[in-house]
């Protein structure tokens, strides 16, 4: 059975899966310029060569609990609006469980 941190990495991975490769480009570029009080960012040498799952762990290394919020709104941002809303669905059950 996969842990609660497990299981959010998951729903973040297939969200990011459901983006083309030049989608996911583009989250990246957005990723980059993200605002975050009291953070600091993904350095840029970092999120360049980085897949999916690398990008997930990286995500969770610098936002924390942060990570999956900043991604929908990004991804709300891009126009990808069903991958968020089925991102925040995932989200908002793994929470109430």
């Amino acid at each position: 059975m996969e842990t609660g941190g497990g299981r959010r990495k998951a729903l973040l991975v297939d969200a990011l899966e459901c983006l083309e490769e030049s989608d996911f480009k583009k989250f990246k570029s957005k990723l980059r310029d993200v605002k975050v009080p009291q953070g600091k960012n993904i350095p840029r040498g970092r999120l360049e060569n980085a897949d999916r799952l690398d990008l997930v762990e990286l995500l969770v290394q610098f936002y924390e609990e942060k990570a999956d919020t900043i991604m929908i709104n990004i991804l709300e941002d891009m126009g990808c609006k069903k991958i968020a809303s089925n991102l925040s669905k995932g989200m908002d059950v793994l929470n109430h469980n």
